[in-house]
């Protein structure tokens, strides 16, 4: 018989935050290379700086969390990483008050008939998401509920 220390559910839940981060920088980084809106050059509500830069520096934070789900380290990590991450992104959106075009998730969606107009709320969803699964995974480790170690050696047992 062979067991992980791991929930099979938060397993799951990581390597679907990592593809949903992966996804978003990329589209991120094909927005600030490829696409070049003129709305990236105008300074950011919260940060004060352009936006193209900040979309830069949030892909590159993006995809240190997508490394961080794919390596060896405690699960605990791993889900800090994804709530802080998310957090900061739904602060952001407080802050800001807008509701407004998102180049991260909109760029993947442009095109798509049905999703046209929706692309923030599509980012908010992916967001709380990110932040709810997180806070779940985090309460149920400290509550004991899994443990904290993602890539658990297996342990085998057979019965003589």
């Amino acid at each position: 018989m062979q067991s992980r220390c791991l929930s099979p559910f938060c397993a799951r839940y990581l390597k679907l935050c990592a593809l949903l981060l992966l996804a978003t920088a990329a589209s991120k980084y094909v927005t600030i290379i490829f696409l070049k809106p003129p709305l990236l050059d105008l300074p950011d509500p919260v940060f004060r700086m352009p936006v193209k830069i900040l979309l830069a520096v949030v892909a590159a934070v993006e995809l240190l969390v997508v490394l961080a789900l794919c390596l060896r380290i405690p699960v605990r990590l791993k889900l800090g990483a994804l709530c802080l991450l998310s957090s900061q992104f739904l602060l952001n959106r407080a802050l800001t008050g807008e509701i407004h075009y998102c180049h991260c998730i909109g760029t993947l969606l442009r095109g798509v008939p049905f999703v046209a107009g929706k692309e923030w709320l599509i980012s908010f969803a992916m967001a709380l998401f990110l932040f709810l699964g997180s806070t779940r995974y985090l309460l149920l480790l400290r509550g004991g509920r899994i443990n904290d170690m993602a890539t658990a050696p297996k342990v085998s047992s057979s019965s003589a």
